[in-house]
């Protein structure tokens, strides 16, 4: 991996990893005071419509579209235009979703969790109502998060996460004696200050392009940002199904059950929003470049080298949650409301959970390259047959089991899709005749869509990259 590629890669890990601590520090507050209860439960599952809308609509498709595009037309008025004629489909679009689920949130709750009712419904129905607004914030930060990743600056979004997380953190001083609903608030206060982040170091007329307040538009490239975003809905929706579906499935369990698998999931998440986000984070906007130009040698190198790369530090990783999942619980939780009990419950369900972690973190980075492509297809059928195969171990799973059946057909149904994906690049890869020289997962091609040919001899030359940190 070249050095400024390095350099780009460890301080956005760094910064992620001070997000995922403030974060840490969120959870832990909350079960400290909270435990694993069915407040917790309900907190658990107002909020989380409004974080997965967040991860499939804004950062799971709509920046992986608008990339692409917006390379293309680079750093010029056109590219400002583009922006201007996606935020006036784009926000309007977030300001429905959030109309829509103000009005019916109990309802959502009531499908998403059907095992809650009465004061659990209702708290839950209260969360999501607080937490929605975030998305009109989070939306405009984005795209600004998006234009800065271009013109190689990772630092800032970094820091507005960080500032999303530290506010939340913060909310727990008043959250002991007005409750949880003053956190589920601080997530729209979170989402302002990340957006003001974001903002900052951009140039004025950038600023005002992503707040809508210039005039012009380009409404040929801002429908082609929609034709992509559309299949990417379609993907990021049927990974985040996975996780619906083991609340829904969840909730039917005794209480607290599903606030011991909310704990055991974002602890092995983490790793794979500090390693594997940060990796594809800095590399989509080369691969991007790459694929638009054809590249091919250098889009399948840094495609090749970024699977390796997941893959060696996933490993050790996912063994170490594994063989001291209680440690790593009691060290987390362990303390306060959160009983031994509820320790000992979450660590088996966190050394299940551990061997999804390298399938999870490859499938980041394999989405994405299909993104690059403009390759959408595939990455659907994909979660598709995930979402089926989740759904076909689940059930009898917890019947059998309980949690930690659903935590066992969660690390399954990751590892089938990353087959799928890895079977599609290399079937790719061997029906256009292409071979990787060199060692590492195998060989990868561009050949996927009629605007990104493949040229009769693979020009390999060395990117040109710089990164501002």
């Amino acid at each position: 991996m070249p050095t400024q590629l390095r350099k780009a890669v460890s301080w956005l890990m760094a910064l992620t990893a001070l997000g995922y601590l403030l974060a840490y520090l969120r959870d832990a507050g909350l079960a400290a005071l909270f435990g694993t209860s069915k407040v917790t439960d309900a907190f658990f599952a107002g909020t989380f419509p409004s974080m997965a809308l967040y991860s499939v609509v804004i950062s799971g498709s709509f920046v992986p579209a608008l990339l692409p595009v917006f390379a293309r037309e680079g750093d010029s008025e056109q590219g400002r235009r583009l922006l201007v004629s996606i935020g006036r489909w784009f926000m309007p679009a977030l300001l429905a979703v959030t109309v829509a689920g103000e009005l019916f949130a109990s309802n959502i709750v009531a499908v998403l969790a059907p095992g809650f009712g009465g004061s659990s419904l209702d708290s839950a129905a209260l969360y999501l109502r607080l937490s929605l607004p975030m998305l009109l914030f989070l939306g405009p930060a984005a795209t600004a998060g998006a234009v800065l990743n271009y013109r190689h600056n990772f630092v800032i979004p970094a820091l507005g996460s960080l500032a999303f997380g530290g506010t939340m953190l913060a909310s727990l001083a008043l959250a002991s004696s007005w409750g949880l609903w003053v956190v589920a608030l601080a997530m729209v206060v979170g989402a302002i200050l990340q957006l003001v982040i974001n903002l900052w170091p951009l140039p004025a007329p950038y600023r005002r392009a992503v707040l809508l307040l210039s005039p012009d538009y380009e409404r040929q490239d801002a429908g082609e940002v929609m034709r992509l975003a559309a299949p990417m809905l379609i993907y990021m929706a049927l990974t985040q199904a996975l996780l619906l579906l083991e609340r829904l499935l969840a909730s039917s369990l005794p209480g607290g059950v599903l606030s011991q698998m909310a704990y055991a999931t974002k602890l092995y998440t983490l790793p794979v929003t500090v390693v594997a986000t940060s990796f594809t984070t800095v590399l989509f906007p080369s691969l991007t470049r790459q694929a638009a130009s054809a590249d091919t040698g250098d889009f399948l190198s840094t495609t090749r080298k970024g699977l390796v790369q997941l893959t060696l530090l996933s490993v050790p990783i996912a063994l170490c949650l594994w063989i001291f999942a209680p440690l790593v619980v009691s060290l987390a939780f362990g303390r306060g409301s959160f009983s031994r009990d509820d320790s000992l419950a979450t660590a088996h369900l966190l050394s299940i959970y551990g061997f999804a972690l390298v399938p999870m973190s490859m499938n980041v980075l394999l989405a994405r390259a299909f993104y690059a492509l403009r390759a959408t297809v595939l990455p659907i059928l994909a979660g598709l047959a995930t979402v089926v195969l989740y759904v076909a171990l689940a059930v009898p799973m917890m019947k059998i089991w309980g949690a930690q059946g659903l935590a066992l057909a969660m690390a399954l149904a990751n590892a089938g899709c990353s087959v799928l994906l890895l079977v599609a690049l290399f079937r790719r890869a061997w029906g256009s005749g292409i071979r990787d020289q060199g060692s590492g997962i195998g060989s990868l091609t561009i050949g996927s869509d009629p605007r990104l040919p493949i040229p009769d001899s693979l020009n390999i030359r060395k990117s040109e990259m710089s990164y501002e940190t």
